[in-house]
């Protein structure tokens, strides 16, 4: 028997590299397969104006399908979302041939659809992720909201949620604070936009002559966020430099803008910084607030919120720096993938000696 993971991305997709990739060589299976959807030369998929990038995805849609046709019935199929993007008919194809399939979702990508602006997509593809839903043998998800959404398809939904190789988070037990506040952050291209929901608390404490530094990893400056005279130092995202810099925060922050598909959020931006045993602030979205068990890091939502959370741990380091060390077993022990690689292999075998009886 096979198992057939058909992530989006290859391992330089976020998503895809610690939603499947990392539990990849862990998992004592002998015949394992890995078929992404986008190649690691995904970037003309981001514009779709343009003719190089309609025949990149058309050609990644014919490889997509042409790797599906070759699925075996004795096959578990492991899938990341959906089969193919905007295509409907996968699932009758799945249920034609009685293959089985575990599908995974870090993201409410059913609001893709759900809540389109264009009406003849919203209409026609609303129901298009419950359908994969319905079908699949097993649900993981990443985070209460998008729990809750499954559990509405499926009396098989395990969460999970994004977790991290505790092994490579190693704290540098020597650092002291730094004399100038690092305010940190880090993330992509398409949750850049979030850091707008910071800008007047940052301008206040700025007016109030509090020093701060505010560092992003990741940030993409096509967002055009004006930072006026704040502070900030952009650093580029780099997989053998990402501890190091994570290192370098005082506090980690996850600020969200309340739309619906932010809710899905794994909230992994929390998993990182408390990692390095790093406090944080972020917005007060279900799966942010699971994360802190009770760990007394700090929630915001309005300007005066986010302004008194970052005096408080300015204010009161020490404090602060064991919570930080507190949150780290936190996630030792409850998002890791050390912690969490037995659900993983449990929900897979389960299917697996489903579709041998």
């Amino acid at each position: 028997m096979r198992i057939v993971f058909f992530p989006k991305y290859t391992k330089i997709g976020p998503s895809s590299r610690y939603r499947i990739y990392q539990y990849v060589p862990y998992l004592e299976y002998h015949n394992i397969k890995i078929q992404p959807f986008f190649n690691e030369d995904y970037v003309p998929a981001q514009s779709l104006r343009t003719t190089k990038g309609i025949f990149y995805v058309l050609k990644r849609y014919v490889i997509r399908l042409y790797h599906m046709l070759r699925l075996k019935r004795d096959d578990l199929v492991f899938l990341q979302y959906e089969f193919t993007p905007y295509l409907i008919f996968n699932t009758v194809f799945f249920k034609i041939k009685n293959i089985s399939y575990v599908v995974d979702y870090d993201d409410a990508v059913f609001h893709d659809y759900d809540q389109h602006k264009n009406p003849l997509i919203r209409n026609l593809l609303k129901n298009k992720i419950a359908s994969v839903m319905t079908n699949a043998k097993a649900i993981i998800t990443g985070s209460p909201y998008l729990t809750e959404h499954a559990q509405k398809f499926s009396n098989n939904v395990v969460e999970i949620p994004t977790s991290i190789d505790f092994e490579k988070y190693k704290i540098d037990a020597t650092k002291v604070g730094n004399e100038t506040f690092v305010i940190g952050w880090i993330g992509s291209s398409t949750t850049s936009f979030h850091l707008r929901k910071v800008l007047e608390a940052l301008h206040f404490l700025k007016a109030q002559q509090i020093e701060f530094e505010l560092r992003l990893i990741g940030y993409d400056q096509r967002e055009h966020i004006d930072f006026k005279d704040l502070p900030v130092k952009v650093i580029k995202w780099d997989k053998d430099t990402e501890i190091q810099e994570l290192n370098k925060f005082d506090v980690g922050i996850m600020p969200l803008i309340d739309y619906p598909f932010a809710h899905g959020k794994c909230a992994f931006k929390l998993i990182q910084y408390m990692a390095m045993a790093k406090p944080t602030i972020s917005s007060p979205f279900a799966a942010n607030k699971k994360v802190d068990r009770n760990n007394e890091n700090l929630f915001a939502d309005s300007k005066e919120e986010w302004a008194n959370a970052f005096k408080d741990i300015i204010r009161n380091r020490e404090k602060y720096k064991n919570i930080g060390l507190r949150n780290r077993e936190v996630i030792k022990a409850h998002y890791s993938i050390q912690s969490n690689l037995v659900k993983y292999t449990t929900i897979i075998d389960a299917v697996r000696n489903g579709i041998r009886s």
